[in-house]
């Protein structure tokens, strides 16, 4: 009893959990475009001010279609519009993405 039920669990893991899995994970890469860069000042606690900085990229999946997607940092290193990243990406959802910065 106790072997079948392990045996079932096992298969519904392999049919229904890693194709959702597989799905979203970022299996492609590609080289991408900083295309904004916005600085953000703001007070922390204790009063303490951060800066952060939003970048805006661009990039184009295996297909030829153009994607954008944002990441933002806090004190991060230096970026400038027009500056090539890498960018990883979801080949079979590309809007799932992320810069390598």
């Amino acid at each position: 009893m106790g072997l079948l039920f392990f045996a079932i669990l096992l298969i519904c893991f392999f049919v229904f959990v890693l194709p959702l899995i597989q799905q979203y994970r970022l299996d492609n890469s590609t080289t991408g475009t900083i295309i904004s860069v916005q600085t953000e000042t703001y007070t922390g606690s204790y009063g303490r001010r951060y800066t952060r900085q939003i970048v805006a990229y661009e990039f184009e999946d295996f297909q030829g279609k153009i994607w954008r997607g944002k990441k933002g940092m806090i004190n991060g290193g230096y970026f400038r519009e027009g500056m090539q990243i890498s960018v990883r990406y979801s080949t079979t959802r590309p809007y799932r993405n992320e810069a390598d910065i």
